[in-house]
């Protein structure tokens, strides 16, 4: 088995005789992957996990394989191969790549994110006088450029629709397509051009420019399904 540096101590650190590293206060023990050499640790609450598994220290330092490690493992990498590619330090080239791809993504989120949008703030306040539970109270509201001006958005000034004079739409197509126009309400003021003569619902065969939207199918008898197939 291929060895690799200890690891380093520190002045919290010491080294056990299991080759297991842990802080002067025994809270952290630390470790290394016996195939890639790469340095793990664990808590307090972990560490009693970790010794249910592998049952004593030195176990676990002859036998312990983190999960990179066997990920390229089981891909069928040597472990020469595993060392280098997880303890290596990152390349000129690789750590120049990806300073670029966060720049990429930085641009971007700039490009796309949200602009807030800011609410439309009053013009000013006025004081007015309401009647408030029968007593007249002064009251503060505030005005904005379309207080009390109906144009303002160009809508003008409210108006009814004047079905006798609109030849081109139909209000109420569901009865045109579905009753020929029967029932309609606005029969008698409709000036759509289109519209059905009284009573073509009873006998839409009258009705010769009006087609139906959609034909039912007739359904194919026995002997002509048996005819079409002899002549194929």
């Amino acid at each position: 088995m291929k060895s690799f540096a200890p690891i380093k101590l520190s002045a919290n650190k010491v080294l056990l005789p299991s080759g297991v590293v842990a802080s002067k206060d025994g809270k952290y023990h630390y470790w290394q992957c016996s195939v890639s050499g790469l340095e793990t640790f664990a808590k307090p609450d972990y560490w009693v996990k970790v010794m249910a598994k592998f049952g004593t220290e030195e176990n676990l330092v002859k036998t312990y394989v983190c999960r990179k490690a066997k990920i390229l493992m089981e891909k069928g990498h040597s472990q020469d191969e595993i060392v280098n590619v997880l303890t290596i330090s990152e390349s000129k080239v690789a750590r120049k790549d990806r300073k670029e791809v966060r720049k990429i993504t930085a641009d971007r989120k700039e490009v796309t994110k949200k602009v807030r949008k800011v609410g439309l703030k009053a013009v000013k306040s006025v004081v007015v006088k309401e009647v408030v539970n029968g007593v007249e109270t002064e009251v503060v509201k505030k005005t904005y450029p379309w207080t009390n001006d109906p144009n303002y958005f160009g809508s003008g000034e409210p108006s009814a629709v004047d079905f006798s004079a609109d030849t081109t739409t139909c209000h109420y197509p569901s009865r045109f397509l579905n009753d020929m126009c029967n029932g309609c309400p606005i029969y008698d003021k409709c000036a759509y051009t289109e519209k059905y003569a009284p009573g073509a619902h009873l006998d839409p065969k009258k009705s010769a420019k009006h087609v139906p939207i959609i034909k039912k199918i007739a359904a194919f008898t026995k002997a002509e399904i048996e005819a079409e197939k002899g002549s194929e």
